[in-house]
C-alpha cells in the first residue's frame, strides 16, 4: 500500500522535474534565437549600404520566418 503511493508520488515528481527542465530548454532556446536574430539584424543594417542589401534583407529574412 505505501509503496505504490511513494511510486506515485516518485512520478508526480519526476513530471513536475521534467515539465520545469523542459521550460528551461525552451526560454533558452528563445533566448538563442533571439540573439541569432539580433546578429542577423545588425549583418542587415551593415549591408544596406552596398548595392545587394535588399537581396540580402530577403533572403535574411526569409530565413529569420523559416526558423
Amino acid at each position: 500500500m505505501f509503496f505504490g503511493i511513494g511510486s506515485i508520488a516518485s512520478c508526480i515528481d519526476l513530471t513536475f522535474f521534467c515539465r520545469v527542465y523542459s521550460s528551461y530548454l525552451y526560454s533558452s532556446l528563445l533566448y538563442l534565437l533571439a540573439h541569432f536574430g539580433l546578429c542577423i539584424s545588425k549583418s542587415i543594417r551593415l549591408n544596406i549600404s552596398n548595392h545587394s542589401g535588399e537581396i540580402k534583407k530577403e533572403s535574411t529574412y526569409s530565413f529569420i520566418i523559416m526558423l
